[in-house]
């Protein structure tokens, strides 16, 4: 468990770096501030699909990377975040020995696994989608020369990394370059949860049972309503709060689509809602990145 425990956090530190709770400030106004700052970033929502969950052993790979590119143009106020020119990311990875000699296994055991590798490819329909199936190099060849290619198109020359539960998708792609022999790329993530989890809740608790709440207001506070009385910051709640088309699950592609979607939405809500009722933010509890990491879930237990 200790050995485990000391490779979660080499991993979580790697090059590609996941932002942790303290690096978003609390005060809405201030992190306002921090989008204009990188508003000449080019900003890439990220996601994987994979084998399995404990992306460190040996039969969990990706199976699908996918990005999409804008520039947000900071978020100001009534802007859309604007979709990049050539900026859709989409490869599929091809299963490598441990992925299969797992798969044969499990089809031998059934007790083997509690989350199969035939169930997961039942959700992400792996094998259906259309298009070419890469090796690992292959698919990180191809992920650099985007992001060299996102670089050069960004003003600032700069990208940024986002994704929901960014800790788990940093982890498979860290360990996907470890294992040929890579070293990735120094681009800084950041997790979506952190703004549901600074911004949106604090207000939405606010809001829910005040005289000034809005319709909207009640059905955002009523839709992330969990039953021990709690906010969710599931992408399947945030997408019913906020109206989001319901894409896809399971496919990397649709999940990016309306990460940003819900990053976009929240901003904008906030920004209006917090001009209607007084929150404390700073006196929110410290987000906890790492929270979405499969390893500190089993640290936990």
């Amino acid at each position: 468990m200790k050995e485990i425990i000391n490779n979660w956090k080499t991993f979580i530190n790697e090059t590609m770096t996941v932002k942790h709770g303290s690096f978003y400030p609390k005060e809405f106004s201030q992190f306002l501030e921090l989008l204009q700052l990188h508003k000449d970033d080019v900003w890439i929502v990220f996601d994987t699909e994979t084998t399995g969950l404990m992306y460190k052993e040996d039969y969990v790979q990706p199976t699908q990377i996918a990005c999409l590119a804008f520039d947000t143009k900071g978020f100001a106020e009534d802007t859309q975040p604007e979709p990049i020119s050539d900026g859709v990311f989409d490869i599929k990875v091809k299963l490598q020995d441990a992925s299969l000699a797992r798969k044969k296994a499990e089809k031998e055991n059934s007790e083997l696994s509690n989350y199969p590798i035939t169930k997961i490819f039942s959700m992400t329909r792996y094998g259906e989608k259309k298009g070419k199936y890469v090796t690992p190099e292959q698919a990180i060849d191809s992920f650099e020369s985007y992001i060299h290619k996102m670089e050069s198109t960004a003003r600032s020359g700069k990208v940024i990394f986002i994704a929901q539960n960014s800790p788990f998708d940093i982890g498979i792609l860290n360990t996907c370059y470890k294992r040929i022999g890579r070293q990735p790329p120094n681009i800084e993530t950041w997790d979506t949860k952190a703004a549901t989890h600074y911004y949106l809740h604090p207000i939405a608790k606010a809001l829910k049972d005040s005289p000034e709440a809005t319709e909207e207001d009640i059905k955002i506070a009523t839709s992330l309503l969990v039953k021990n009385g709690g906010l969710s910051s599931s992408l399947g709640q945030l997408i019913k709060a906020f109206d989001i088309q319901n894409k896809g699950w399971h496919n990397a592609m649709a999940d990016v689509q309306m990460t940003m979607d819900i990053l976009y939405n929240i901003i904008n809500y906030v920004r209006k809602a917090s001009k209607r009722a007084k929150v404390d933010f700073s006196s929110t509890k410290q987000f906890n990145a790492t929270a979405g990491d499969p390893y500190f879930t089993m640290r936990k237990k």
